[in-house]
């Protein structure tokens, strides 16, 4: 038996690694969270290696537990007002069975010490968005993700929106016809 293979995302530590992400978070949290949701979901459309993405944030967030995040398999975790997201990151891990196998994208270091122990394979936050790069621009050929500006514009926004978009329905399409 394949096991499905679930990957467990430190947000804001992958947020705050990209500068482009960062910027928008720093203006709009919400928007930054969607963008890396929607990475992810280019990513398990291009690429069909990865189940789910559990995306853990720190804090209450916008709503409480676990939530879509609107992108299918892809998970948005908010671990609760005044909690780190290291405790969930580490305990979603140690969830491994012979069903599931989870990689950990995080480069804080205990962390990754915590989950290698509880059997996770790990990934860097850097080596995580070269992979979200690379599946984008097999997904929907050249995207904004690379131009690291200091801010996005609206313009800009929305031409990855709509590229992302394009990419999901041309996605449908082809699987309603296979």
């Amino acid at each position: 038996m394949v096991k499905k293979h679930i990957v467990v995302i430190d947000g804001y530590n992958v947020i705050n690694r990209d500068p482009a992400m960062r910027s928008v978070f720093n203006k709009n949290m919400e928007q930054s969270r969607m963008w890396l949701a929607r990475l992810c979901g280019v990513w398990m459309s291009a690429r069909k290696d990865v189940w789910k993405f559990k995306i853990v944030f720190d804090g209450a967030g916008d709503v409480h537990g676990g939530a879509s995040s609107g992108i299918s398999g892809v998970e948005l975790v908010f671990y609760g007002k005044e909690k780190k997201a290291d405790s969930r990151v580490i305990a979603i891990s140690s969830e491994a069975t012979s069903h599931y196998h989870y990689t950990v994208v995080s480069d804080d270091n205990e962390v990754i010490r915590a989950c290698r122990r509880n059997g996770a394979a790990i990934m860097t936050t850097d080596g995580f968005l070269a992979s979200c790069r690379s599946a984008s621009g097999k997904a929907a050929g050249s995207t904004a993700f690379d131009q690291h500006e200091k801010s996005l514009s609206d313009k800009a926004v929305h031409s990855i929106n709509r590229g992302l978009l394009e990419h999901f329905e041309n996605a449908h399409k082809s699987a309603k016809k296979g």
